[in-house]
């Protein structure tokens, strides 16, 4: 009799143990995934990458410069990103509507911004899905000033994220940084509340079983 209780005893803490374990590991992967950079984020990111290749490529930044910007209603977000970029990095921005035309001159393009999500995977049998997340700057700038400076970007941001996240990584305000969401296999769909409700049932008759010895 005594023998039975501590091997239940002993059952119970591991049942213990691996709830703790368990509700660990959720909140665990809870904070990793609340650390996924937004599309949007993402984007800023690769815009801050063309606004560097400008500063890189300016004959001064002393020199006040003009910066005209050629975007789409779409893309209009990034006109302050870059112009933030711009002034934290010393560039001596100034008004476009300024007359004097000895001013340096900026012009900055995009002509295209997408995002994809492509080859969906799980991490093991039963576990999430995830997807590559494959997100593109593509666009142009010039730099005029005793010389004319041209240069094509294409920038590019890939990794992995989880396919429940999608949801929150995707941005509707910008219908540019929102991708074809790939739907879930059926068959995954199909099998996984037939195993869930099978293991609920094995762990259910397990517990019983060993209460009745």
């Amino acid at each position: 009799m005594h023998n039975n209780f501590y091997f239940f005893l002993g059952k119970k803490n591991n049942f213990s143990s691996l709830f703790f374990f368990t509700i660990f590991f959720l909140e665990f992967s809870s904070a990793c995934l609340s650390q996924t950079k937004n599309n949007i984020e993402v984007f800023f990111n690769l815009a801050d990458s063309a606004a560097n290749s400008i500063i890189e490529n300016m004959p001064s930044k002393l020199k006040p410069v003009k910066v005209h910007f050629d975007l789409s209603n779409d893309y209009s977000v990034f006109n302050n990103r870059i112009l933030a970029d711009l002034k934290s990095n010393g560039v001596n921005v100034v008004p476009v509507n300024l007359k004097d035309t000895s001013y340096s001159q900026i012009n900055f393009t995009i002509s295209d911004a997408q995002v994809n999500y492509k080859n969906m995977f799980r991490e093991s049998f039963l576990g999430k899905f995830y997807l590559e997340r494959n997100i593109m700057l593509i666009g142009n700038y010039s730099i005029s000033d005793s010389l004319l400076f041209i240069k094509k970007f294409s920038y590019v941001s890939n990794d992995t994220v989880s396919y429940n996240s999608i949801g929150n990584i995707q941005s509707s305000s910008y219908p540019f940084a929102k991708g074809e969401i790939p739907a879930e296999p059926f068959i995954s769909s199909f099998w996984e509340p037939l195993v869930a409700i099978g293991a609920t049932a094995t762990a259910v008759l397990l517990f019983f079983t060993i209460r009745s010895k």
